[in-house]
C-alpha cells in the first residue's frame, strides 16, 4: 500500500566535497568516498516505517499515575562546542502518565523481538527499558526478559505497562 502511495523514486546519493575526502580532508580522512545507497530503486517502503505509539497505548497499564505535561521546550547544552540550544516545538503541551519520551509502538517491538529469533523461552536483554515497550512483547511472545534503566520513574512506569498485560494471553 506504502508503495501504491508512493511510486517507485530512485535516490540520488551525495557526491559534494568528494575531492576534499579523497585528499584526506574528509572525517576519518583519505580513501575513497563510497556510497552504497545512491541510485537504489524502489517504494517507500524500502525505509523502515512504523507510526508512533497512540496515547492509549502509550499509557496502558500507568492508571494509578499521576498526568505530567510532557516538555515541549528542551534546553542545555545541545551543541558539540558546548554552547547554549534551544529547541521549540508549536504543539501545546499534552498530558501524559507515561512521560518517557521516546516510546516505541509495542508492534514493531514485537516485530523486532521475532526478527532477532530469540527463541521461545529465550531470555531478551534490554539495557536501557525505559518504558518498557519491549518488554511487553517479549511478556506477549512468551519470551524471558530482563530489563534495565538508570531512572526509577520509567521502572516504575515499565513495571505497570509489563503487568498489564493479561496473564491469560500467555
Amino acid at each position: 500500500m506504502l508503495d501504491e502511495q508512493s511510486g517507485e523514486r530512485k535516490s540520488a546519493g551525495n557526491y559534494k566535497n568528494i575531492e576534499m575526502a579523497k585528499q584526506g580532508g574528509g572525517i576519518f580522512g583519505g580513501g575513497e568516498v563510497q556510497n552504497n545507497y545512491a541510485n537504489d530503486t524502489g517504494g517507500a517502503s524500502r525505509f523502515f516505517y512504523c507510526a508512533k505509539a497512540s496515547k492509549s497505548e502509550r499509557n496502558r497499564g500507568c492508571d494509578g499515575l499521576e498526568e505530567k505535561i510532557m516538555k515541549q521546550n528542551f534546553t542545555g547544552k545541545t551543541c558539540i562546542d558546548n554552547r547554549e540550544g534551544r529547541v521549540e516545538h508549536k504543539r501545546p503541551n499534552v498530558k501524559f502518565k507515561n512521560t518517557h519520551p521516546t516510546i516505541k509502538p509495542l508492534a514493531l517491538m514485537k516485530y523486532l523481538c521475532t526478527l532477532t529469533k530469540t527463541p521461545t523461552g529465550g531470555i531478551v536483554l534490554d539495557p536501557f527499558c525505559g518504558s518498557g515497550t519491549t518488554l511487553m512483547a517479549c511478556k506477549k511472545l512468551k519470551r524471558d526478559y530482563i530489563g534495565i534503566d538508570n531512572n526509577s520513574e520509567y521502572c516504575e512506569i515499565a513495571r505497570r505497562r509489563v503487568n498489564a498485560i493479561p496473564e491469560s494471553f500467555i
